[in-house]
């Protein structure tokens, strides 16, 4: 298996059908997924900022830049110790998950944190190989990890009663819409992740502006859900609606990929949708986009 310049021989793989669901779920196509086989073998550097992953061999004496946060292995996936507005947390790492933070429902309610924050945005936020996720959405003040805090982070609640966001003994996932703060070192050998600020880190989390949780499938682009109090919701929009077009242009050429990054767009502005209803019956949606969380 070739990476960029590094050769792996004899290797070991587990042959899934992730093309189709990773297809629907990102927009785009994936042929695999590397994880902990390959980063045990290396110092593994994700460059946010660049786009760009780099495997080198670790050098004696010689530290990766950043701060050290030193993890145990839940099974092969990173876990540290941490904090949500002062409050002691236990994080996983998930590299690939867009969102920034998602608390684990047994957290939310140990530490009654609906009351606390008072969340008004709520459903479908999330979709993985094993389904869809439910949570409320908020903002925290800071998450801490070792000396740093990050703030202005994007938190979703979970609600959901079964699989990973339903674990009693982690607090939360931090994934890769936080990440992207820092340009991170993981050093499986010696289980230490090393973060270095870049010039993202005080930006505060942007989310999608429209509230539309959208996948691609044979039938198109389609929401399988319209969080609460959201301009999709304001404008009409339910879950099971396919996207035909935005902006006058189809949606099929436009891709999901591009769709959500237009949904991402600056506050105010009008994104005119062309939709299908369950019904088949085709109307106009205008949304105008807002900072909802």
């Amino acid at each position: 298996m070739q990476l960029g310049g590094a050769t792996l021989t004899h290797q070991s793989f587990a042959i899934l059908p992730l093309g189709p669901v990773m297809q629907a779920i990102e927009g785009v196509r994936i042929d695999g997924m590397v994880g902990y086989e390959t980063a045990a073998r290396y110092l593994v550097t994700i460059d946010y900022a660049k786009s760009t992953m780099t495997l080198s061999l670790p050098k004696p004496g010689v530290r990766p830049p950043g701060i050290a946060v030193p993890f145990v292995f839940d099974d092969t996936i990173p876990e540290f110790h941490g904090s949500i507005d002062g409050i002691p947390a236990v994080f996983v790492v998930d590299t690939g998950s867009r969102q920034s933070l998602v608390v684990s429902s047994p957290f939310v309610a140990k530490h009654d944190l609906t009351s606390r924050y008072k969340p008004t945005v709520r459903g479908i936020t999330g979709f993985g190989i094993g389904g869809p996720s439910r949570a409320s959405l908020t903002r925290v003040k800071s998450v801490g990890i070792a000396s740093i805090d990050v703030p202005n982070v994007i938190a979703a609640l979970s609600t959901d009663t079964m699989g990973a966001m339903a674990d009693p003994t982690i607090s939360g996932n931090v994934g890769g819409g936080l990440l992207k703060r820092f340009t991170v070192t993981f050093d499986y050998r010696n289980q230490v992740m090393y973060l270095q600020k870049n010039a993202d880190f005080t930006t505060g989390d942007i989310n999608d502006r429209s509230g539309l949780v959208l996948v691609s499938g044979h039938s198109g682009i389609r929401a399988i859900g319209v969080l609460t109090g959201t301009p999709a919701a304001r404008a009409g929009l339910h879950a099971g609606d396919l996207i035909v077009g935005v902006d006058q242009i189809a949606a099929a050429d436009i891709g999901l990929a591009k769709v959500r990054e237009i949904l991402r767009g600056a506050p105010g502005t009008k994104v005119r949708l062309l939709v299908r209803t369950a019904s088949g019956q085709t109307r106009d949606a205008t949304i105008t986009l807002a900072n909802y969380v």
